[in-house]
C-alpha cells in the first residue's frame, strides 16, 4: 500500500541546491558570534525562513523546535539535522521523531508560550559558550511574537507547519530507490529505503491527524 503512495510522499520533499553546502548542524561558535557558521544547517535555516514577521531560535532547554518562525498567518517549526551520510536512515529517523513529538506544542496553551519568553530573550548559548546570537533572529521583539503565536494559534484561517532541513536526504536518490523497491529490484540501500518510507508515512499521518502541513527540504 505505501509503495503506491510514492508520487505523494515525495511531494513533501522540497530540493534546494544550497543545501550541498551545508555540512553541519550547528558548526562551531565563539563568544563573538553573531550568527551561526555559512556552512550549517540552522544558517541556511535563518537565510531560508528569515524573510518572514518572526524567527526564534528555540534550540537547547526543553526546545518545540530548533527554529520558531511566525509569517503572515503561519506557524512553523523548523528542526534541522545533518549528517555525513549520503542515505541516513537513522539520521532521518532521529529527526522525524522530534518532529512528531513537538507537533502539539504548535497548539500550546498561552501560559506555555509566555513562559518561554524570558528564554527567548536571552543570546544563544552552546557548549558553555555564551555567543552574542540572539534568540530572537527575526522581529520586533519576543513579546510582540509571544502576543502574535497565542492570537495567530486560535484564528480559524491560520496555517501551521513543519519543516525538516536535512543534508543527508537526496530527492533524486530517494526517488530512484523507492522506485526500486516498489518494483522489487535488490539494491544496496533496500534496508534504509524501507525504513525512511515508513518514516514518511508516519510523519505525514502524524500531520493529518494535528491539522499540520509538513515539508523537507533536503539536496536535489
Amino acid at each position: 500500500m505505501l509503495l503506491g503512495s510514492i508520487d505523494q510522499f515525495l511531494s513533501i520533499f522540497q530540493p534546494d541546491v544550497k543545501i550541498n553546502a551545508v555540512r553541519s548542524e550547528k558548526g562551531s561558535v565563539t563568544k563573538a558570534s553573531i550568527k551561526f557558521q555559512v556552512s550549517s544547517a540552522f544558517y541556511y535555516a535563518e537565510e531560508k525562513f528569515g524573510g518572514g514577521d518572526y524567527l526564534v531560535l528555540d534550540d537547547l532547554g526543553g526546545e518545540w523546535a530548533d527554529h520558531i518562525l511566525i509569517n503572515g498567518s503561519e506557524i512553523g517549526f523548523v528542526h534541522s539535522k545533518a549528517n555525513t551520510s549520503k542515505f541516513s536512515a537513522t539520521a532521518f529517523t532521529e529527526i522525524i521523531g522530534q518532529a512528531q513529538k513537538n507537533m502539539g506544542s504548535l497548539n500550546a496553551v498561552d501560559s506555555q508560550i509566555k513562559r518561554k519568553a524570558a528564554f527567548w530573550k536571552n543570546d544563544y548559548q552552546k557548549d558553555r559558550v555564551l555567543t552574542k546570537i540572539k534568540r530572537l533572529r527575526k522581529g520586533n521583539s519576543v513579546d510582540d511574537f509571544v502576543k502574535r503565536y497565542i492570537r495567530l494559534k486560535s484564528e480559524p484561517n491560520s496555517r501551521k507547519s513543519v519543516y525538516l532541513v536535512v543534508n543527508f536526504i537526496s530527492k533524486a536518490l530517494l526517488e530512484t530507490n523507492l522506485k526500486k523497491l516498489r518494483d522489487d529490484i535488490q539494491f544496496k540501500e533496500r534496508k534504509e529505503a524501507i525504513q525512511i518510507l515508513w518514516q514518511i508515512s508516519s510523519l505525514i499521518a502524524s500531520g493529518r491527524e494535528h491539522n499540520i502541513g509538513v515539508y523537507i527540504l533536503c539536496k536535489p
